[in-house]
């Protein structure tokens, strides 16, 4: 369309460059009304064209918005509005920050493909409180279907924390969709297309990373509260309700708290922010105030932040009656405040006392300072809705619950150092009427008693350093198997052991069959999943303690048979030459079919006088393999082989 506007408009052109004055007069009337024409043609959103292949389709540059100030519009006076009124949308991710009006959302989708297809249409933001999808069948009506947490959990269209709309698109057809969205949160709803098996390998990701915050969560709430109940100072108990009571508004905002927690409080899980929030900045400053000891030291501190903490109860009180969208805005700016007054006195009574644990208060709460002002700034659609902005304040959190509990640490260890201080003090005041020998030789004790058990923790450490190390350098990386190193020593030691006792040994060492091609063609990743599959598939055909398994370089992997007949390697070499090619191997590139060819070597006392010949021998048996056809098992000094 815009294209033959453009024509029209160079045609009007020339005609007035070369007629009259009548002409271009008229001609000037046309063209101002074409280049309008055309501006409002080239403003407009373009339908999304639904592209085989791609994982995620983000409809935003596809996207028009209508803004219904009044909040009374239904879908039949939406059609009907002039398309001066929607405006195509100018960034990544729609954020418009906290307003009152509904918004309604327009985009086109056009299946060129020639089948079926099953959608998925995320609204990326679970606060919204209401959500309406209506998608225009081919006989002209709409087929609604609605979400948000501001309806029960149960009448979601999807079981799923998210907002999630099932969308079935016919071969080659073109179809209109509109969304209305109203919410007394912040207004921001990216929009995105999925594949139905995509989005859940996609969603998986992102539960795992909640699942990992909440467990470091959960192993410090308990930690601390162990520490409470034995050492009963409640600036644990303090903690354990602020990092719990943020974990919870982690799992608000995720949407995790009204999918798992509360899915039938509608009216709780709409207030469920302000309240938790409020409760987060209330046991913070409550925590602050115990673990910087500001009522001894700096009073004055201590009454500014109580000030806050009274303000954050009313918070959370008025949090159930008041207006969320009041309660929100003064929450958020609470939270800023607070989050920068905490910052600040750290900082403050750390230059002022050179404390340890103070240091790493301020150190703590920087980390977390960035992630709330990030998810802070993103609410009032002054930072556009990113990976970063939506997860900076668990990135943040986690970080700063790890130092936080360090902090404690290093608190109660200055506690102790300080009691301990006193107490010898005391004692040394009492025992000064005693002799001067037996104050020195009481001094010289315990001196040697804590340079002692000083040496014995080092000694601990350095041999449980030792351990990992050893572990560590006889271990594959990339397999979890026994590397090469590893594997000379166990050779060695078996082929003594055998010959001492006149025992049976025997080794099978084989290779993956084109393993080279593998790598050129499909990536060297794909090539590293072939080798971790491998592995995890033979490991369980090893059923005898003795029996081993190493990585012995590149694709080639020695097996080491101890009190084993040839006839019974060859019995294990061909269940694992059966069990690799029954496998079909899942890697980027896509499933593979591999197959290997394997090499027996079997100890014969007297004819093998060492365990490198033994090891020659199965690589010769190996080589025969390989230039017989590949896929097949060889004896060193038989001609008979097993293939598939």
């Amino acid at each position: 369309m815009v294209k033959l506007i453009s024509v029209a408009l160079l045609s009007l052109l020339s005609a007035a460059c070369f007629s009259g004055p009548g002409w271009r007069k008229a001609s000037t009337v046309v063209l101002s009304g074409l280049m309008v024409l055309c501006t409002a043609f080239a403003a407009q959103a373009t339908e999304f064209v639904l592209s085989p292949g791609l994982d995620e389709h983000n409809l935003s540059s596809s996207t028009e918005v209508l803004v219904d100030s009044t909040n009374t519009l239904e879908l039949a006076q939406v059609l009907a509005q002039p398309e001066s009124r929607w405006k195509p949308v100018t960034t990544e991710t729609p954020s418009y920050g906290f307003t009152d009006d509904t918004y309604w959302a327009r985009f086109t989708v056009n299946n060129v493909s020639s089948s079926e297809q099953q959608l998925l249409l995320e609204v990326g933001y679970a606060l919204l409180d209401s959500v309406s999808l209506y998608q225009r069948k081919t006989d002209g009506t709409f087929l609604v279907q609605k979400a948000g947490d501001g309806i029960p959990y149960s009448e979601r269209v999807m079981d799923h924390r998210g907002l999630l709309f099932p969308v079935v698109l016919a071969a080659e057809s073109r179809q209109q969709f509109y969304l209305k969205i109203s919410s007394t949160s912040a207004m921001q709803f990216p929009l995105q297309l999925w594949p139905v098996v995509d989005f859940y390998e996609n969603d998986q990701y992102h539960v795992f990373w909640h699942g990992l915050y909440y467990g470091i969560v959960f192993v410090m709430v308990l930690y601390n509260l162990f520490l409470f109940a034995r050492i009963r100072d409640r600036v644990y108990l303090y903690y354990v309700m602020y990092i719990s009571s943020f974990s919870l508004v982690q799992m608000a905002l995720s949407g995790f708290a009204y999918q798992l927690i509360w899915p039938g409080a509608v009216a709780w899980n709409s207030a469920s922010i302000v309240v938790l929030g409020s409760t987060v900045v209330l046991f913070a400053c409550v925590f602050v105030q115990r673990a910087l000891k500001l009522r001894t030291s700096f009073p004055l501190l201590e009454r500014f932040l109580g000030i806050i903490a009274i303000l954050a109860a009313l918070a959370a009180v008025l949090g159930l009656f008041a207006p969320y969208s009041i309660m929100i805005r003064f929450t958020v700016v609470l939270i800023i405040v607070t989050c920068s007054s905490i910052l600040l006195i750290s900082y403050y009574v750390w230059l002022q006392s050179k404390r340890q644990y103070a240091a790493l208060f301020a150190l703590a709460w920087t980390m977390f300072l960035f992630g709330v002002l990030c998810l802070a700034l993103n609410k009032f659609g002054l930072l556009p809705r990113t990976f970063v902005t939506e997860y900076a304040a668990q990135f943040g959190s986690a970080l700063e619950i790890i130092l936080l509990s360090y902090a404690l640490a290093e608190r109660l260890h200055e506690a102790n150092r300080q009691g301990f201080k006193a107490e010898l003090k005391a004692r040394t005041a009492n025992e000064a009427l005693l002799a001067e020998q037996q104050r020195h030789s009481l001094l010289l004790e315990t001196t040697v008693a804590e340079r002692t058990e000083a040496l014995e923790h080092a000694l601990q450490q350095v041999q449980s350093l030792n351990v990992e190390l050893r572990e560590l350098s006889t271990t594959d990386t990339l397999t979890g198997l026994r590397n090469r190193r590893h594997m000379d020593d166990i050779l060695q030691r078996e082929f003594l052991r055998a010959s001492r006792n006149q025992s049976e040994l025997s080794l099978i060492l084989f290779d993956i069959d084109h393993f080279k091609s593998v790598n050129d063609s499909c990536g060297h990743l794909a090539g590293d999943q072939c080798l971790q599959a491998l592995a995890t598939a033979i490991v369980p055909l090893l059923r005898r303690p003795p029996d081993e398994i190493c990585r012995y370089g590149g694709e080639e992997f020695l097996i080491i048979l101890p009190e084993t007949s040839c006839e019974g390697a060859i019995i294990v070499a061909e269940k694992i030459r059966q069990r690799v090619a029954s496998l079909s191997i899942t890697t980027e590139a896509g499933p593979l079919q591999l197959t290997i060819s394997l090499g027996v070597s079997c100890f014969e006392a007297g004819q093998t006088p060492n365990a490198s010949l033994l090891l020659r021998q199965a690589d010769e048996a190996l080589y025969r393999a390989k230039t017989g056809g590949r896929n097949q098992t060889q004896v060193a000094g038989r001609d008979t082989d097993s293939n598939s």
